[in-house]
């Protein structure tokens, strides 16, 4: 469009200027040329100027995605029945749809209808477990893309979700690297014949090639698993990024946890401008997924450049390499007989197949000779193993024989799977990393193992986080120490995290063990101060802690038969111990043996 303004003619002076006057709803806009005024003169303006007008582009309108703020009922819902999601902008419904995930299932849902800020869906009366909880989504039909958080869910009715999680776990889904939610990402392609794979490192950072878990192949999926799925958004009540390296963690590291490894190498790409260099990766294949350690460059903190690759990749599980202790210390016969239990019954735990996260083990021990276990050290090449005491203690309490002073392990006939991954540094210093504790855990899912005992404890770690969920999602019970910090310390993880069953340690009159952590997230309480047990060599020590307390929870839940309801029926026989019901210093109680192996029934009780 073309403007022609009337304008008045002034004087003429020794400068000129060109002006063009354009009207809008503003006023008046005056354009000059570029040419400059003359010192002293004034400007002349034509009678009439003809003008293109600036074309300004309107100002962008940020187009905001479903959000989800509720499922409708609380409660739990039965098969065919109806929910009602609500939220905001969640559109006509065109394009869209309503899906949830969790527990091994991802499944659309039929709508009767569909409105800004509410839709009404109905739950499929098949390929859901009853007990379990699922989380709601709304998907772009076309790509299968999330557009919604996925963090609100509804349970199904019947039977309880799995080791009672205190609050459901979230379902799973991929995040792409900006954090955005994408489609779980299926099983990377056989490369063709060829090409060139990218290569990986082994642990001990030598790259001679990729890690290899083990060989005894993939656990089972029960009742579904989350096995080779996506990862959900990383939690957002994350603790504060320590500024300064301490000897809480591996010094100049970073470890990453991806879906994939297609995705694990685009994260890689994006890293590289921070300077992080790929040390170290391998493909999990017991857990599903990737663990990439990065190399942080010389003279910048661990926990800057945390921050920056969380700040780059918001959907990424970052997190330092942390270190993990024992939670126990050397110091009767009193434990079993505490509990009621009586490991001399043949149907005590035959046949349950434990898994144990410790150090090295004295498997020639007269206590441990004969007994059905399988050692593995996952210590990178070069690193010195810790001395075998506290997994020696703590085998013998599993599995241990009887000897003449009265001694038995709580579940001679099971299988113990021991994971060596425990070293020493310097005279004293005895720790192992997240990516160790995570190596030992993807073999552990390989040999199909029904609990994992963790006499360990440290702080909170993504890497750990995501691999217990993976795990607690399949089924598998984790048990774990409930630290030896005391009554003011933080909570210890991987017993603070939710599913995961915490466990203290009482003595012989029942009193909580004087060092032994206090919080909402212990379960269970069980013997463990001034335990006798098997000790390297010959003979045997009394030792203490929480470390040595878990064993005998981890026990129960194996003779139970690791069933998803087994911690129900043991947090219902346990002894309360402190305060009526649950509390942070005994949890619901002293942990008591399962039927299985306690007393036998009065002939009077027994059914004919």
């Amino acid at each position: 469009m073309r403007s022609t303004v009337p304008t008045r003619r002034s004087e003429p002076m020794r400068g000129r200027v060109r002006l063009a006057v354009i009207r809008c709803s503003a006023g008046l806009i005056l354009l000059a040329s570029p040419a400059s005024f003359a010192a002293g003169g004034t400007l002349a303006i034509d009678k009439t100027v003809t003008t293109t007008p600036v074309l300004v582009s309107p100002t962008p309108v940020m187009t905001v995605g479903p959000v989800i703020t509720a499922v409708e009922p609380t409660a739990c819902v039965n098969p065919g029945n109806a929910i009602t999601v609500r939220g905001s902008n969640f559109g006509s419904g065109s394009g869209r749809l309503v899906r949830v995930t969790g527990n091994g299932v991802n499944l659309n849902l039929k709508h009767s209808s569909w409105t800004a800020g509410a839709i009404a869906a109905t739950v499929p009366g098949a390929g859901l477990q009853a007990g379990r909880s699922y989380n709601v989504g709304i998907v772009d039909t076309g790509t299968g893309k999330w557009l919604s958080n996925t963090d609100k869910s509804f349970s199904l009715c019947g039977g309880v979700s799995s080791f009672g999680a205190s609050a459901p776990l979230t379902a799973i889904k991929t995040p792409t690297i900006g954090g955005a939610p994408a489609t779980v990402t299926p099983p990377a392609p056989t490369p063709p014949p060829g090409s060139a794979p990218e290569p990986e490192s082994d642990w001990s950072g030598n790259d001679a090639g990729a890690y290899d878990p083990g060989t005894a192949g993939r656990a089972p999926a029960g009742g579904g698993t989350l096995l080779g799925g996506g990862l959900p958004p990383p939690p957002q009540d994350l603790p504060a990024v320590t500024a300064r390296d301490d000897k809480a963690i591996e010094p100049g590291e970073l470890v990453v946890v991806s879906a994939s490894m297609s995705e694990a190498q685009a994260l890689a790409g994006q890293a590289t401008g921070l300077g992080l260099g790929i040390k170290r990766r391998s493909n999990l294949s017991g857990l599903g997924f990737v663990v990439t350690v990065f190399r942080v460059p010389q003279g910048m903190a661990v926990g800057d450049a945390l921050t920056a690759l969380r700040q780059l990749a918001p959907g990424a599980w970052a997190d330092a390499n942390h270190r993990y202790a024992l939670q126990g210390e050397e110091a009767q016969g009193y434990a079993a007989t505490l509990i009621g239990w009586q490991p001399a019954a043949s149907h005590c735990g035959r046949g349950a197949r434990i898994g144990m996260i410790d150090t090295g083990i004295d498997s020639k021990h007269p206590l441990l000779a004969g007994r059905r276990l399988t050692t593995r050290s996952l210590l990178p090449a070069g690193v010195r193993s810790a001395p075998p005491d506290h997994g020696t203690a703590t085998a013998a309490l599993l599995i241990g024989n009887t000897d003449a002073s009265g001694f038995a392990g709580l579940l001679p006939d099971a299988q113990l799977y021991a994971a060596n991954v425990f070293r020493s540094r310097g005279r004293k210093d005895v720790d192992t990393t997240a990516e160790w504790i995570v190596v030992a855990l993807d073999w552990l899912a390989g040999e199909k193992v029904q609990v994992i005992n963790l006499s360990l404890g440290g702080p909170r770690n993504l890497l750990v986080e995501a691999a217990v969920r993976r795990l607690l999602e399949r089924g598998v019970g984790i048990v774990a120490a409930a630290g030896n910090g005391g009554a003011s310390a933080p909570p210890v993880y991987p017993a603070a995290q939710p599913g995961v069953i915490a466990t203290t340690a009482v003595d012989a009159k029942l009193k909580v063990y004087r060092k032994a952590n206090r919080g909402d997230y212990i379960r269970f309480a069980a013997p463990g101060v001034d335990v006798w047990t098997a000790a390297p060599g010959q003979g045997g020590v009394y030792v203490s802690g929480t470390s040595y307390a878990t064993p005998f929870v981890t026990a129960a839940l194996a003779a139970a038969g690791a069933r998803p309801d087994a911690i129900k029926d043991l947090e219902r026989k346990a002894r309360d111990l402190g305060d009526a019901g649950r509390d942070p210093v005994y949890g619901v109680g002293l942990i008591q043996a399962p039927a299985a192996c306690g007393p036998a029934a009065p002939k009077s009780a027994r059914k004919k």
